[in-house]
């Protein structure tokens, strides 16, 4: 497997994608948030593998957005034969933009749309949790008050020794990122929000509007911070209509999943 192969997993594989959407991460998760997200049969889903987790956990993790971008661009480009979308949530929303900037400006390649989640704009100084370099004990009490970490990580000591360093690397990449303004993006936007999230005000979210010269949408859903993971169906359906937007011949996935169109694929399964 070369390096381009392991950044992207692809569950189910399609003959002949008409578009293909890459999802990112919130800090301290991985290709698993995604795994069984399903958008249609012309849809093609992959998941980031950013260093330092799952399939990845013998690299070091990339702690910081200068070193992130440039790897993850590179590694896009090897699959950019179909438009596609970018998805991110949280730190994964900066990272999809950011990535979005960079294939613009460098390669001039654009996604027909970039989907925001749990993330106030770039511009915004909403860096998010400044936690990375606490003490151990004070770090997990953190982490459990921000309730993205699964249990089994936080209370048994060698698994956590295990993940730390990835979890402090995505925290210091969040903590530490810095804007840069820049040539606009020419996409639409999706940015997603749970109502009960209190980590992101709405100001802070309807400033993506100011990224683009293409129009940004915003949409609520029932939950706080981690909503993905409990709206799963209905951000598929909103993801699916929107793409559909721009391709009105893309056919919906019956019954979620159609098992007939698959191909193999490059991407290595977890």
């Amino acid at each position: 497997m070369n390096d381009q192969e392991s950044w992207f997993w692809c569950r189910e594989p399609r003959l002949s994608p008409k578009i293909k959407v890459f999802c990112f991460p919130y800090a301290g998760g991985g290709s698993s948030i995604y795994r069984d997200w399903a958008l249609g049969q012309d849809i093609e889903l992959y998941a980031a593998q950013l260093p330092g987790r799952e399939s990845r956990y013998k690299e070091p993790p990339i702690s910081s957005m200068e070193d992130m971008i440039p790897k993850i661009t590179e590694a896009l480009l090897e699959y950019l034969d179909t438009p596609f979308a970018l998805f991110g949530h949280s730190m994964g929303a900066v990272i999809a933009y950011e990535a979005a900037c960079e294939l613009k400006k460098k390669y001039g390649i654009s996604p027909v749309h970039l989907f925001v989640s749990g993330r106030a704009a770039p511009q915004v100084n909403e860096t998010g949790p400044d936690i990375y370099d606490l003490p151990q004990k004070t770090f997990i009490q953190r982490l459990t008050d921000l309730g993205g970490t699964p249990k089994e990580i936080i209370e048994d000591p060698i698994i956590f020794d295990f993940y730390e360093p990835m979890l402090r690397a995505d925290f210091k990449l969040n903590a530490t990122y810095q804007f840069t303004d820049r040539e606009k993006l020419d996409c639409s936007i999706s940015v997603l929000s749970g109502n009960k999230d209190k980590a992101v005000g709405t100001e802070s979210l309807s400033s993506w509007r100011e990224v683009t010269t293409g129009s940004a949408t915003f949409e609520m859903f029932e939950g706080g911070h981690f909503f993905i993971r409990h709206q799963k169906r209905q951000i598929e359906k909103l993801m699916f209509r929107t793409l559909r937007d721009h391709n009105p011949t893309l056919q919906e996935l019956a019954n979620g999943h159609n098992r007939t169109e698959y191909k193999w694929s490059r991407s290595k399964s977890l």
